[in-house]
């Protein structure tokens, strides 16, 4: 029940997103089906990209691309505190304890790849009216 509430909640996001491009085009004043289906796959790519690249960025996050820029950004405003209390001894402990940290990313990529499909179909469509 919780994964569908994520993919809910991840799905809604997006076709708030989506309805905002909509209403930005137009969409709902033109009546020629080739404009409509241009606006309708420019409002479902924005979210799909959008959905897409955060779970991409995440998983290149959880990979561990960012932690030594994490660490020393940490490292750097520790020096201006009062107190001194180090979290983390060295990189190879922030490195460990981030390992058991991993965030989840799946239901944001797949959420993401259902909007670019959904994008993919519309551009599809207004081919076949152009």
């Amino acid at each position: 029940m919780k994964t569908f509430i994520k993919y809910l909640i991840a799905l809604g996001f997006g076709a708030l997103l989506s309805l905002y491009v909509m209403n930005a085009w137009d969409l709902f004043d033109k009546t020629n089906p080739a404009d409509i289906f241009h606006i309708l796959h420019n409002s479902f790519l924005f979210p799909g990209v959008m959905l897409a690249g955060l779970g991409l960025l995440v998983f290149v996050s959880n990979e561990g691309v960012f932690d030594i820029l994490t660490f020393g950004t940490r490292q750097f405003f520790g020096m201006f505190r009062k107190k001194k209390n180090k979290k983390y001894a060295d990189f190879y402990e922030y490195k460990e304890a981030r390992a058991q940290k991993k965030l989840k990313f799946g239901t944001i990529l797949i959420c993401g790849t259902i909007y670019i499909v959904a994008s993919v179909v519309m551009l599809i469509l207004y081919h076949q009216y152009i």
